[in-house]
């Protein structure tokens, strides 16, 4: 658990992304490990609640630099599903729909930047996001927990941003949907990342 996360090495693509997803795995792992301790044993342990926000913090800005945040260029153009050299293209919309999801996508824009999708952070580094079926998985779990709770026809709701996200998919615009969820994992972890360093100062001050 305490030892040093491993940088990314500068790889092609496809090796890279391995590496990335493997890091995931490990990432995880301890994290998994440390709150389990924190939740079953010593939930006051301030140094537990920092390493878990440090775990988060790295896993955040590895996948803010794959997405190129901070540089301006992505590496993720050729995210494709194992085994899969074509896409199935949905039918052409009609007119009236093109305006009608016009008009939704202007409305999304308007209300603001989507910084996390479903209650649940956890899931964000449970999940693999440079790993396919792992960000599929995700993604699946987020739609059923949301549907779940949320009204389908709100379309300010987070349901609607997870269908906007979804039509990526069903388009084969997979680079583009995975661009999405990665800005979503980023706020999601750094939020995560955030309570865990709250939680660290106020028990803390409670030592004090």
């Amino acid at each position: 658990i305490e030892a040093s996360m491993p940088p990314l090495d500068d790889t092609p693509e496809k090796d890279s992304r391995t590496q990335c997803a493997q890091m995931e795995k490990d990432l995880w792992s301890r994290f998994e490990i440390i709150l389990h301790n924190l939740t079953h044993y010593t939930c006051a342990d301030c140094e537990g609640w920092f390493r878990l926000a440090q775990l988060c913090l790295f896993k955040a800005n590895v996948i803010a630099d794959r997405l190129g945040l901070s540089k301006g260029f992505s590496r993720s153009n050729d995210f494709m599903p194992p085994g899969r050299a074509t896409t199935t293209r949905q039918p052409r919309k009609e007119l009236s729909k093109l305006v009608d999801n016009q008009e939704k996508e202007f409305h999304l824009r308007s209300i603001g930047r989507t910084e996390s999708l479903g209650s649940n952070l956890k899931l964000y580094m449970q999940h693999s996001w440079a790993s396919f079926e792992s960000l599929k998985l995700l993604h699946e779990k987020i739609g059923e927990d949301l549907k779940s709770v949320l009204d389908e026809e709100d379309d300010t709701s987070e349901l609607q941003i997870w269908n906007e996200i979804a039509t990526l998919y069903a388009d084969g615009k997979f680079s583009v949907w995975e661009q999405a969820w990665g800005g979503i994992f980023v706020c999601s972890l750094r939020t995560m990342a955030t309570k865990c360093m709250c939680l660290t100062l106020y028990l803390l001050q409670k030592g004090l």
